[in-house]
């Protein structure tokens, strides 16, 4: 089962949740109050961020992915002609 984040709206997760299209983010406890009653009307379809977050690969969530994909650009910077390849 996917689930949906939520997430205070500070930090990296914002800009996360947004990629993955697969969450909601609060300012304040009301917002976050609002957001949950809204998941919990819900409760028995599949809304429209579990149909997102489904289709959302998980590589967003780990930092293996990031890592990686720093590497990557770390190698491509230092040899311009090495592209995809990490050091």
């Amino acid at each position: 089962m996917n689930v949906p984040v939520i997430s205070r709206r500070s930090g990296a997760l914002p800009e996360l949740i947004d990629a993955a299209r697969g969450g909601e983010l609060y300012n304040n406890e009301e917002d976050l109050f609002l957001i949950l009653k809204s998941f919990s009307k819900q409760v028995n379809e599949k809304s429209d961020l579990e149909i997102h977050s489904e289709f959302h690969p998980l590589g967003v969530w780990f930092e293996g992915s990031h890592v990686d994909r720093y590497l990557q650009i770390i190698t491509e910077s230092l040899h311009p002609g090495r592209k995809g390849e990490m050091i």
